[in-house]
This record gives structure tokens, sequence and C-alpha cells, in this order.
């Protein structure tokens, strides 16, 4: 049995887990009360060590190699470990508890109109932590190689430097770069899988610049651009004090060894530098200009004069300070004027979820097609089909003309793919995970080879924050085909209808029992919302078509009754006026914050689990029944004298089995040898069949309601009668006691 994760739990014994701080892409935080009421913080690495899985214990194994060489070193700013423990498989680590990281000031500072740390205050945590990372170098031999924001603490204000996860030994220059490594503030030798002495000393460098300024010197937005900025593109040293450049421009060296000769050296150039010194920022509130002194002096330097209202904004607490290209206020597009006339005819996109959203697709791209002819008769009305599962994006390109369901073009299906469990635990660009904060990683573990959703919603909501940028994007394409000139005039010249608005409507539609329905019907909406907004259009028009299993536990299984219940809670939830709805799917423009209702209006249709209801004569099977065969179909409810069951019970009235035919078994035997009178049932069913004539067996030596055994069986259980016989073993039924043919009929 597992340890459990929980507040109020002891996975160590004396150790109470009271609440999680936060959680990254080895494991997750939490705050607990140690033995005598001291505070302390628990690191819980994910993976289990007792699984043959590589991809589930390389964090874990990582963490403890990195604990093993980091125990001895001792020092004032490093954050102290008291313990470590190994609890059913899971790496605990018991650890000093600080007060914030830097990334938790910088924002403080964000949020007070700063562009920044202060200068004089953020120089006093570089001292700090150069002064613990040269004490790695020199005596121990080790490189952090993960120095970031987050990574830094911040106690009584002083740096605590921590997370050891990453931490490698100088003895052999070459080293295996982790998943774990932030390729953000990464030393360029550090992708080519070499580790230097100098690493630490590039990552601070990043680091500073991106707490005095909020620009980091890097601002590549996926891998491949990181990877050419960092390893043949100079700095973005701009936004710094012109005194700071040369100092930052040694320490962001591309060879190692044209880089200061530690990390308190890069420092001690920058604090030496008089004319660094006393920066001020001056910030815009409403239309008045306020200084704001900085921390222990007085002089101001041109270069960090800037006025705050003209930086990126910040996208959320919480996220990835901003980078130069990012964050910037999404732009806004005007719409084009409205155009209305007398008829029907108005541009829309059909977005269908799940299994349950292909059939909807189908069947209007087979109505239309009947109707209009092929899909470029009608360019104005766009369909696009999300799905996880892998069977079901190869069902869409099937023809079922039969069946009324028509087969989608590739371009109109998106495929949102799991990945196995070791993606999703990598961090990101801004350093964090994709699950943090939301998602428990234990989950991922249940994830097969072959990654599906199991039904689990969470799984669904997680294949669309994966996907977001290049769905989004797909989204956005669909929405600019629709809303095309060309594309309404052509629709109205082929199919002979007048149009009525050139303002989009999308519609989402799909099951909400299932996983991918469930989990990303909300979502969908809300970044569809935000996407239409930024096009121009004010009052986006989003309609809901959802699908729901028979609220009956008889018929459907109760992990798919829990997802729709769960679905329409959320629903009810965020339609709600009061409620806002916040979400952060991408660190590139996907902040997104609506207060209105994610649907315009909303349709909720009956149907069987999971799937939609075949229409009479359509040709598709119905889903298999789930009711037992004697319990009759359900029809018009008789009103009975007696107490009425509660919506959803299992109690079944005797009633509904009185129209059912009743199977009476074959009575055993009697003990005696005598011969026994045949059963009434066995002489009913004689005169039943006397048509015919006799023969010598008889037309009744076997009862209807047996079952006729194949040869092979009857000469299994022939053999097995004869060794009981020989052997003495067993009950050995003679000739006589076995039920005799009742002749012909």
């Amino acid at each position: 049995m597992s340890v459990r994760i929980e507040s109020q739990v002891e996975p160590i014994p004396g150790y109470r887990l009271l609440d999680r701080l936060g959680s990254g892409g080895f494991g997750e935080v939490w705050r607990c009360e140690a033995p005598g009421g001291i505070f302390k913080a628990v690191k819980i690495i994910h993976g289990d060590l007792r699984s043959k899985d590589s991809d589930l214990v390389r964090y874990a194994e990582q963490e403890l190699k990195a604990l093993k060489r980091v125990k001895q070193v001792r020092h004032p700013y490093l954050l102290a470990l008291d313990r470590y423990d190994i609890v059913d498989g899971r790496l605990m680590i018991v650890m000093e508890l600080a007060d914030c990281n830097l990334w938790d000031r910088f924002r403080d500072c964000r949020d007070r109109g700063l562009i920044g740390i202060p200068r004089d205050e953020l120089l006093q945590y570089m001292t700090e932590a150069a002064e613990v990372l040269d004490l790695f170098n020199d005596q121990f031999q080790l490189q952090h190689l993960d120095i970031k924001p987050q990574n830094l603490f911040m106690l009584h204000n002083h740096v605590k430097v921590a997370d050891f996860g990453q931490v490698k030994d100088l003895q052999g220059l070459m080293a295996q770069v982790t998943g774990g490594i932030t390729p953000v503030y990464a030393a360029p030798e550090t992708f080519d899988g070499m580790i230097t002495r100098f690493c630490d000393q590039y990552s601070l460098a990043c680091v500073y610049q991106e707490l005095l300024t909020g620009i980091r010197p890097f601002d590549g937005g996926s891998m491949s651009q990181l990877l050419m900025q960092h390893m043949n593109l100079p700095p973005n040293l701009e936004p710094c004090p012109s005194a700071d450049r040369p100092a930052l421009a040694r320490a962001l060296a591309k060879k190692p060894d044209d880089r200061w000769p530690n990390v308190s050296s890069f420092v001690r150039a920058i604090a030496s530098n008089p004319a660094g010194s006393g920066v001020h920022a001056r910030v815009v509130v409403s239309s008045a200009e306020v200084e704001t002194p900085p921390r222990g002096g007085s002089a101001s330097h041109a270069a960090l004069n800037i006025l705050v209202a003209d930086l990126p904004p910040l996208a959320a607490a919480g996220d990835t300070p901003p980078r130069s290209g990012e964050f910037v206020s999404p732009v806004f597009t005007p719409a084009p004027p409205e155009l209305t006339g007398p008829g029907s005819l108005q541009p829309a996109v059909v977005i269908g979820l799940g299994q349950a959203g292909l059939r909807v697709l189908q069947r209007l791209r087979f109505d239309l097609g009947e109707r209009f002819g092929p899909a470029c008769m009608t360019p104005a009305v766009r369909a696009l089909y999300i799905d996880t599962d892998p069977d079901m994006l190869e069902e869409a390109a099937r023809d079922r003309s039969p069946d009324r369901l028509a087969p989608l073009a590739p371009d109109e299906v998106f495929p949102a793919r799991l990945n196995r469990a070791a993606h999703y635990l990598k961090p990101r660009f801004n350093g964090r995970t994709l699950t943090e904060g939301w998602f428990d990683p234990q989950l991922l573990y249940r994830l097969p080879r072959t990654p599906q959703t199991l039904g689990i919603r969470l799984f669904g909501r997680l294949a669309f924050l994966d996907h977001y940028r290049l769905l989004m994007g797909k989204v956005q394409a669909e929405l600019e085909a629709a809303l095309a000139a060309d594309s309404i005039l052509l629709t109205e010249a082929r199919t002979g209808l007048r149009r009525r608005t050139n303002r989009p409507r999308v519609y989402v539609t799909g099951g909400l029992a299932g996983a991918t329905g469930g989990g990303m019907f909300l979502d969908v909406a809300y970044a569809v919302r935000s996407r239409l907004k930024r096009m121009g259009y004010d009052a986006p028009e989003i309609i809901g078509l959802f699908v729901v299993p028979p609220a009956d536990a008889t018929l459907t299984p109760p992990q798919l009754l829990g997802n729709t219940f769960a679905a329409l809670t959320e629903l009810n939830h965020f339609s709600r006026p009061d409620t806002v709805f916040t979400a952060h799917y991408d660190e590139r423009n996907g902040f997104v914050k609506e207060k209105d209702a994610p649907f315009t209006r909303c349709y909720l249709l009956p149907g069987p689990v999971a799937a939609l209801a075949p229409q009479p004569g359509s040709g598709i099977s119905p889903p298999p029944r789930r009711t037992p065969p004697t319990i009759a179909a359900p029809g018009p409810r008789a009103r009975a004298s007696g107490p009425v069951a509660k919506p959803g019970s299992r109690v079944i009235h005797m009633t509904a089995l009185g129209s059912q035919r009743t199977r009476t078994p074959r009575p055993r035997p009697p003990p005696s040898n005598r011969t026994p009178t045949p059963p009434t049932g066995s002489a009913s069913i004689c005169s039943a069949r006397s048509a015919g004539p006799p023969t010598t067996r008889g037309t009744c030596a076997r009862p209807r309601n047996s079952k006729r055994r194949s040869p092979r069986t009857r000469r299994s259980r022939s053999r097995r009668s004869a060794w009981r016989r020989s052997t003495g073993r067993g009950p050995r039924w003679s000739a006589a006691r076995r039920w005799p043919s009742p002749g012909p009929c």
C-alpha cells in the first residue's frame, strides 16, 4: 500500500503534513509540523524507487544521488537539510522552512509599481548566493546547475540556496543534461552535455538581469530558439544600466574560459561600479508621476528611468517573469462592420469533442452534403474534431454513408494525444511543469504505455493544456476561414441562402460523461471566447450542445455518472454572474480571464451512455443493453400504491418482472435407485413437441433449458467419470439413477 500524501497525515513518524506549498517537475513541497512543534518543509519526490520502469524512478534516483553529494556541505546561506527517508518507495526530504523566494520578492516589487527588485537589495542577494556557489565549486567540486529565482529562497532578508536535484560533480566533465535543467538559465555548454565550473555563474547572470529589469537576456519562445540564442547569439543587455553591461557580457560569454574566475568576482565587478548604484524607477500611478527612491541610495541612472506603464505587463501571479516579446498586451484587431440581412446564413465553426462530438460532425457533414453538396460548397460553415483516442481519430476518416455519417477531411481533425508521464514532469521554459497547481502528479503513473484518458476528466484537460498553442492556432485559422468575405459570398451563391449576419457563431458539442468532452468543454469555450475578443468581437456567441447519459445507476456506470455530475457542477459554477474564470494556458499570450459565462446558450441532450442515441432507421446499431435480460425495458411507469423508489435507485419492482418468461430449473435427481416419475415440465414439453414420427431415443431426452455440449466437452466429461469409477473418488452414478428417456412422444 502506497503512502498517502494529504493534510494531517504523517508519512514520516512525527512529521505531520499541514498544507502544500507548491509543486514542480520533481515533486511537491509541503509545510509540516516536526517533533517539538517546529515547522519544517518536506519535499516529496515523484516516482517509486521500487519500480522497474526507468521513466518513473529517474527523478527520484537523480535526487537521491544529489543528496548524497551535498549532505556534507554546510553554510549559513544554504538551506539546511534535516533528514531524508524512503517511505514505501517515495523519497522524502525534510529541510528548513523559508519565508519566500526571490521570485516572490520580484512579484511584490512589481505589485508596488517597481520594474524589479531594487539594485542595492538585489546585489546583497547575489553576493550571498555567490558565496555558496563558490563554496560548492572550490571545496567540493560541485555545480548546482539549476540556479533560478524559484530556487533562491529568503529567510530574514537573507538568501538561502536550495533545490539540489541537478547538482553534479566536476570529476568527470561530461554529464547528461536531464529534463530538470531550466533551458532559460542554462549555460551553452550544458546543451552539449559538458559541465564546467562556470555554469552557475552564467545562470546567476541571467537571474540578475531578469530580477533587476523584468526582461531576460535571451527571449526564445521554444527550445530550438533558446538553444540557438544561448549557443550563437549575443545576450540582450539593453534593459540593464550601461555600467553593468560589461560585467554581464563577460559572465554570459559563450566560452566558459572567457567568464569571470568565480561567481564572487562577477558580483563584485557589478557592485564596485559607483555609476550603477542608487537606481530608482519612475512609476506612473493614474496620471501622476511618483518618484520611488531606492533602498539605500539617492542617485539615479538614465537607463532605468523607464515608465512602468510602457513595460510588458505581468500575465498572472505565479508565472515566469516577462521576456522580451512575451506577455505583451494581446493585439486586439478591430472587427469588420456588421452586415445584416433577412436570411438565415451565419458564419459558424462547429467544434466536436470526443466520440459524441465526432458523431455530431459526421451527421452534420452528411446532411449538408445531401442538401448542398461537398464541404467546398459551404465554406462559411467549418468543422473541427478534437480527440485524444487514436481509434476514434481513425474512425473520423471512415465513410459510413449507410449510417448517414460522412467522413471528415484530414484538416478537420486535430489529434490531442496524451504523452507519457515523463513528458508532463519535465519543467517548461518558465521552470514549472504543466501539472503544477491543479493536477495530482501521482495520477500520471496510471497512464499506460500507450497513453489513454482511462475515462478520467483530468487527463482530457491535461491534453488540452499540452496542445493549447497549436490547437488555438487551428481554431483561429478556422474562424478566419469562416469569416472571410469570399467564404460568405460563395456560400450564398452556391446554396441560395441569404445572409443573416457576418458575426461568427461557435458551437461546442460533445458528451459530458467522457474524459475528452467532460474534461475540455469549459476550457475550449473560454479559450475560444478570449480569442474572439482579441479578433474584435466584444460579445462572442458560443453555443453548447452536450449529451448526458441517463441518470440511472442501472444503466450508466458510476464513473460516467461521476464525470457528468462534475461537468455539470463546473458548468453551473462558472455560469453564475459573480464567478470569474482565470487560467494560464501558455506563457505566450495564454492568460485567460473572463467574467462572462462560458456559453451564450447551452443545451443538454439526453442520450445513452456517453454516446448519441441512434435515430430510428439510421442503420446504427444501438449500444449493448446493460440491464439484465429479466428486467423489462423501461416504458410508461405505472402508478403504484406503495412507496416510490428514489431516482437512480437499484430497486426493481416485481411488476416489471410479470411480463417476462421465467424458466424453471431442472430438478435434482432423487437419491433413490428407483426410476422416478418425469417432472411435469418434461411432460408438458413432450406434449408440446408431439408432432413428428417416433424415434428410438425420444425427442425430449434433454430438457429445453439445458445447454448442448460440444463433442470435445462430452468426451472430457466421460473420461473424468471413468476415472472416478475406477479410483472410487467422487460420486458414481449408475445408469439406473440417471434420467431415463421418456420414449417416443
